[in-house]
């Protein structure tokens, strides 16, 4: 481990404070440097060693978690003194301060020294069965880094020999969690089962634990309810009660109290800041992924380093779909990039998790509009994940992304012919009625639309629709997609129609609009990137057909929303500022204003069940 990694004492602080003393006139300034930066090396490199030992003490059994938790609490308490006597030392670097860091950084070393290793566990129920602990533990980093089969091998003894009534609550929860994520992981259909008893052991315990005996279990029971609760939300049908599921998630996370433990807590974080981000409130989200990221870069000091990474990366990689969703598509992109390095380092370059990274990467380049970059990044993943999952969704994902970036090229043949294949592949694993499927047949009538044969881009905007409401439902978000998609055909100007005909077509338009934003508006509620885009196009019909007044109601709706959600500099903020400068400049345009929000790709992730 380097130094920097566990102290802030790195080289640029080193320089600082050279440069600092190469000014200082007092004779003895070198000499109270060296000093200085001997004492501090010194202890940060015990710190270190005493770190190491107290996780070879827990590897082998020799420290349980309880004392280990105990341990690593005066460890930190140490490190936090360590940081401030370098702070001090680089802020007063005068030969008073100096003379003082030696006595110091001895008062602080004494300190480290009298961390209690033979701390007694708090009471009986909390010392764990050591080989138990060391197997769950084995297996959630199994789970972490993709090895599914062998997580499973480690917990199926584990949950053969399982008796509730007498396994410690820490490894009760764990066991549960674990059970879970095995049981999602493998497509298995009690994972909601599961999930529902796992909440109700939660809130059982909530109400009958205390605080001050069990500060460290009673803190991350949060975090065991908001992935009981994440669970849930993806296995239900009722788009309602999944948005009042992950709601209920969020303010539970929001609760959290301080865990003892960095890589809980930048967990829980995580799965806030994701909670937050599916529901539209990206601004938080990115605050939240920030403080998971700064909570996780801690993990390297705890004894679970190998998993360090892949977690790592997985809150740097929703930072960057956050900061996207933002229109911070450059920090994006440096987010994606820091997930692949992380996931190539601990996973190796061929894992599909760094398909991922490269996908990601891909989308922010797409933003920018550096397309041949993105169309490179997309190949990649298909590269990988064909290579790595063959026939899988999320090959059909790198297709479908890779038929977008040859779409905006306008290399309309090769992108359908992509996104047939992501078609083929949909059908094949998943069958026709499924919503991934349907958003193969509404990007394929995108391709037709932009080739200008708008009878077959309708056909497949209808069967998509179709589809959705037979999976998803009336009142869900894909559904309102689907809506948006067949007015935009609706919307087009026909030559051979007569007026009335036309006519009559934009009324129909406006309808579907209407029902997409009631859609948007009972799922998202008013405030919401979704629905303010139902509402820019609502306004831009409306103004199309004349009705001036009430289109500028829903153009200024909608503007003030991605002002606020997405910022003023965000291009789908200019494009309602736009249609509303063209409003008032053309009393009866004869063209809608602003361009049409065809974009399936925006489409409000709601991540569909694992297929049986």
């Amino acid at each position: 481990m380097h130094l920097a990694t566990a102290t802030r004492w790195d080289e640029s602080r080193r320089d600082a404070l050279a440069n600092t003393l190469a000014r200082h006139p007092g004779e003895r300034a070198a000499d109270l440097s060296a000093r200085a930066t001997a004492a501090i090396d010194a202890l940060a490199r015990h710190w270190i060693r005493a770190r190491r030992r107290a996780c070879a003490d827990m590897s082998t059994r020799a420290l349980s978690r309880a004392r280990y938790r105990s341990l690593g609490a005066c460890h930190e308490r140490a490190l936090a003194a360590l940081d401030e006597l370098i702070t001090e030392t680089a802020r007063s670097s005068d030969a008073e301060t100096l003379e003082r860091v030696p006595l110091a950084a001895a008062r602080v070393h004494e300190q480290l020294l009298r961390c209690p290793l033979d701390a007694p566990a708090r009471s009986l129920d909390e010392a764990p069965d050591h080989a138990f602990d060391d197997a769950l533990a084995r297996a959630v980093v199994d789970l972490t880094l993709g090895r599914g089969d062998a997580a499973e091998a480690r917990v199926a003894p584990l949950q053969r020999d399982y008796d509730p009534s007498r396994t410690p609550r820490e490894q009760d929860l764990a066991l549960r969690s674990l059970s879970i994520d095995l049981s999602y992981e493998k497509g298995r259909p009690n994972a909601d089962e599961q999930a529902r008893e796992l909440l109700s052991r939660v809130e059982a315990l909530e109400q009958t634990m205390d605080e001050d005996r069990h500060p460290g279990e009673l803190g991350s029971l949060p975090l065991y309810a908001v992935r009981a609760a994440r669970v849930l939300a993806e296995h239900t049908d009722d788009p309602a009660a999944a948005l009042e599921l992950r709601r209920a998630a969020v303010e539970r996370a929001r609760a959290l109290r301080s865990l003892p433990v960095s890589r809980e807590r930048g967990l829980a974080l995580f799965e806030l800041a994701d909670q937050l981000r599916q529901q539209g409130e990206f601004a938080e989200a990115r605050a939240r992924y920030e403080q998971s990221i700064d909570a996780l870069a801690g993990f390297d000091l705890t004894c679970q380093a190998e998993a360090a990474a892949p977690d790592r990366a997985r809150a740097h990689e929703g930072l960057g779909r956050a900061l996207a969703h933002l229109g911070e598509h450059e920090r994006a992109l440096a987010q994606h990039r820091t997930a692949r390095a992380l996931r190539v380092a601990s996973l190796g370059p061929k894992h599909p998790a760094v398909a991922s990274s490269e996908h990601y990467a891909g989308a922010a380049l797409e933003a920018m509009r550096r397309l041949p970059q993105a169309e490179a990044a997309y190949r990649r993943a298909l590269s990988l994940r064909m290579r790595a999952l063959a026939a899988h969704p999320d090959t059909a994902r790198s297709y479908n992304n890779l038929a977008r970036a040859l779409y905006y090229q306008r290399r309309f043949e090769e992108s359908l012919e992509i996104h047939r294949e992501a078609l083929r592949i949909r059908l094949s694993l998943l069958g026709e009625n499924h919503p991934d499927t349907a958003t193969s047949y509404n990007n394929i009538g995108a391709v037709h639309r932009a080739l200008g044969d708008n009878q077959r881009a309708l056909k497949n905007f209808e069967r998509g629709l179709a589809i959705r409401r037979a999976t998803v439902g009336e009142d869900h978000p894909y559904t309102a997609v689907s809506l948006n998609n067949i007015a935009s055909i609706l919307e087009l100007e026909d030559p051979r129609a007569d007026p009335a005909a036309q006519r009559a077509a934009l009324t129909r338009a406006l309808e579907l609009h209407r029902a997409a934003l009631a859609i948007r508006e009972r799922f998202f509620g008013p405030v919401h990137a979704e629905t303010a885009r139902s509402d820019h196009n609502l306004g831009r019909l409306l103004a199309r057909l004349g009705d001036h007044e009430a289109a500028r109601e829903r153009l200024q709706r909608a503007l003030a929303t991605r002002e606020s959600l997405l910022g003023p500099g965000h291009p789908e903020t200019r494009s309602s500022r736009d249609a509303l400068a063209e409003l008032d400049a053309l009393a009866a345009p004869k063209k809608p204003p602003g361009a049409p929000d065809l974009q399936e790709l925006t489409a409000p992730e709601v991540r569909s069940k694992p297929p049986k």
